[in-house]
């Protein structure tokens, strides 16, 4: 169970007691119903992985990597469920060790490889049986083989984010993923809802409900608000001091010289080189 995001916890005990008895203080208090579950449909219904979501696979060749949930609960059988995983092993020659996306440009032009359709648009392609998702394996997993990951890590899904496939839940994914690091005294705007466009400071940040209390100073008035994490977004300033979270300069620390749309130029506090970072989700207050 996530002690960041609700979700479910399934136990065999005696009485509800007993099992608030056992939970730890951490957890005790974030319990909002219990659900009892027969022993008949203990035995005939089968845990499912809800789709999109993120998994750890713990054995095998993929040991560690996370992949992506591909099927909806309905798909999964036989305790085997679908999950696009970056290659490891590749039909052409590659590096040892090399994980990659497929590069389908170097597969053979003679009819051997064929499309995958999916609303019309060609999304992937089937190779000696092996089947290809904007570059990541459709690979089969048992249950007990995986883990249920809330939020990953943005270096670990490196490869999904530039395959591009399931755009929407990506965006999703690096948003909670960047939220995290949101600290009382940070400035963020609002992105949906009636105060839309606002721009606000953080007072406070509940991790485990997702939400925020904002304070709004509007037409010289003070406001104070609760919001969802999913409806703010961080905004950084000009001289602003910063530590790189995720990507090729991870744990850099310096302050922000120049803003332009996505692309923070920030200047190292010891060395004085500027480097150029593509994602704001790259950054958190140097403070963390």
């Amino acid at each position: 169970m996530s002690t960041w995001v609700s979700g479910d916890l399934y136990v065999s005990a005696d009485s509800p007691k007993s099992i608030s008895e056992s939970l730890p203080p951490s957890h005790s208090q974030e319990v909002t119903e219990y659900i009892r579950i027969s022993e008949e449909e203990r035995n005939t219904s089968s845990f499912t992985l809800c789709n999109p979501a993120w998994v750890k696979i713990k054995k095998g060749v993929y040991k560690n990597d996370i992949g992506y949930v591909f099927d909806s609960a309905g798909d999964q059988f036989n305790d085997f469920v679908a999950v696009l995983v970056p290659p490891r092993n590749f039909p052409y020659p590659m590096s040892q060790d090399s994980v990659a996306l497929l590069d389908r440009s170097r597969l053979p032009h003679d009819g051997s490889v064929s499309d995958i359709l999916r609303e019309e648009q060609v999304v992937g392609c089937s190779y000696r049986g092996e089947q290809y998702y904007k570059g990541l394996l459709l690979k089969y997993f048992r249950y007990d083989c995986l883990e249920l990951v809330d939020r990953p890590h943005v270096d670990d899904i490196r490869l999904h984010l530039q395959s591009g496939w399931d755009f929407p839940f990506l965006e999703k994914t690096k948003v909670t993923f960047s939220l995290q690091f949101l600290r009382a005294g940070d400035t963020v705007r609002v992105i949906r809802g009636d105060l839309c466009t606002c721009v606000a400071t953080v007072i406070s940040v509940n991790q485990i409900y997702q939400t925020a209390t904002l304070e709004i100073v509007s037409d010289g008035k003070t406001q104070r608000t609760q919001v969802r994490l999913g409806d703010i977004e961080r905004v950084f300033h000009v001289g602003e001091t910063v530590r790189v979270v995720a990507g090729s300069y991870l744990g850099l620390e310096g302050y922000i010289v120049e803003m332009n749309e996505e692309i923070f130029h920030v200047c190292q506090g010891v060395s004085g080189e500027q480097v150029s970072l593509q994602l704001s989700i790259n950054l958190s207050n140097s403070n963390e």
